[in-house]
């Protein structure tokens, strides 16, 4: 099993929350005191914490989707990079639009096999680069004026079944995550993983929805 943890907390000394590394492990066992993950490699770092890492840091929160033949022939057909992973991701926490990356099955373990998206910033797929600081947006979601980035931070995303008006089945991709205007859980939804995608709608609204003093702080 291979895991993705956000670490390196940073302004130092201060109470911001804002993790400034992405990294991947590999479970190998459970009876190792010193730890049950291996480090793999550095996937993304925010320049203020990796001064090199210029106009990179857009993976630091990762939300990961298999793609395989069984269940996704056409779209590995469309990427044509075979089978692998989709991996949307987001940077500057809270303060960040949402990305698009590439991982085929085959090279997990290879920090050099990433492919990122490269849209119009509006979710139209443009083409794939191998340089993290060629990633474009998916779409702009701001956070509190006058701020102009984007606000997303933790984030989801998953691909469900669809029947039309008509009874044709296909899948749609479904991405949730946590936001302030309006505050509680939004959703956007789209036909590619890459977009375009419609909304946002708020799927949990925690003050009428009996989150704020039931079970949320």
């Amino acid at each position: 099993m291979y895991v993705f943890f956000s670490t390196d907390r940073y302004p130092v000394g201060t109470n911001d929350c804002n993790m400034g590394s992405s990294v991947l492990t590999k479970l190998n066992r459970f009876d190792n005191p010193e730890g049950w993950f291996d480090y793999l490699y550095d996937v993304s770092c925010r320049p203020e914490i990796c001064p090199s890492f210029t106009n990179k840091g857009k993976f630091i929160n990762i939300a990961p989707v298999v793609v395989t033949n069984a269940g996704f022939h056409d779209l590995i057909q469309e990427i044509g990079k075979g089978e692998g992973v989709l991996l949307w991701g987001s940077g500057l926490y809270h303060k960040s639009n949402p990305y698009l990356a590439f991982l085929p099955l085959n090279a997990i373990e290879d920090p050099t096999a990433w492919s990122y998206a490269v849209t119009n910033g509006a979710g139209n797929f443009v083409r794939w680069s191998t340089n993290e600081s060629d990633a474009t947006c998916l779409f702009d979601q701001p956070w509190l004026p006058p701020e102009a980035e984007g606000g997303i931070g933790e984030l989801s995303v998953a691909s469900i079944p669809y029947v039309d008006a008509h009874g044709n089945r296909t899948n749609k991709w479904i991405m949730t995550y946590n936001h302030l205007t309006p505050f509680g859980i939004h959703y956007r939804v789209a036909d590619k993983p890459w977009g375009p995608w419609e909304g946002p709608y708020v799927l949990f609204d925690p003050s009428l929805d009996r989150g704020i003093g039931h079970f949320m702080q």
